[in-house]
């Protein structure tokens, strides 16, 4: 029975994940793309964004390619926003038991660009699926 419950979980889980991808595809498709951290540079940590022309809707995607043990994880600052727009953050695809910190919140284009947001290098997880690895895809809309 929990074997059918989990499946039944991971498949609502894909049902969502690909909803989700169904309604950031055009800004992923045509959007202008932004190369935030790089993979090589060595700073455990990569990410990358989309912002479409009009400049209300972006993807920001952040991933983990080391595993950090007392480390500083590197702050990551956008691109590509407008400053005088304010954009409200959901997180896709969330695995968490817990939402972020900064889920729904609102910060403007030119706070984003200047400070970024402080993504958790772990996901909030039962112990038994905790891995080194985690990775962040969220959605930035203007109100």
């Amino acid at each position: 029975m929990c074997r059918e419950s989990n499946f039944m979980a991971k498949k609502e889980q894909t049902r969502k994940a690909i909803a989700d991808y169904k309604k950031i595809r055009p800004i992923v498709q045509f959007g202008d793309l932004y190369r935030l951290l790089s993979p090589y540079d060595d700073k455990g940590a990569a990410s990358l964004m989309y912002v479409n022309d009009a400049k209300d809707k972006a993807v920001f995607y952040w991933w983990k390619t080391r595993a950090f043990y007392n480390d500083i994880i590197p702050l990551v600052t956008m691109d590509g926003l407008d400053p005088q727009k304010t954009y409200t953050i959901r997180e896709l695809n969330r695995i968490d038991t817990k939402p972020l910190p900064f889920e729904g919140k609102s910060y403007t284009g030119k706070f984003l660009m200047d400070n970024g947001l402080e993504i958790p290098y772990e996901h909030t997880l039962p112990k038994e699926e905790q891995t080194d690895w985690s990775s962040r895809i969220l959605l930035l809309e203007c109100n």
